[in-house]
């Protein structure tokens, strides 16, 4: 059985996240959802966040390209960014 203390510390902790979670939900429910897909898919959150700034360096930048995350072995080695220049020109000119 765990000391007083320790039950008192668990509960309070417990209540402590309930009311974060709550909280979570009214003023950034989007950042709840990340909270809980980082928790229950165990992927190391600092992956999303290269992810997440070559995004933002493609929105400010040429607005087109790509990001790709290279795994190797179970290991992320890159977070690739390219951007694109989007020409619409035909490979061969009309006559």
């Amino acid at each position: 059985m765990p000391s007083p203390d320790l039950q008192e510390y668990e509960e309070q902790k417990a209540h402590n996240e309930a009311n974060f979670r709550k909280a979570m939900q009214i003023v950034r429910p989007d950042l709840l959802m990340l909270m809980d897909l980082l928790d229950s898919s165990r992927v190391d959150f600092m992956i999303l966040v290269h992810v997440l700034y070559a995004l933002e360096r493609l929105a400010t930048g040429t607005k087109y390209g790509e990001v790709r995350v290279f795994v190797e072995n179970g290991t992320v080695t890159f977070v690739r960014g390219e951007e694109s220049k989007k020409i619409n020109l035909p490979i061969l000119k009309s006559q």
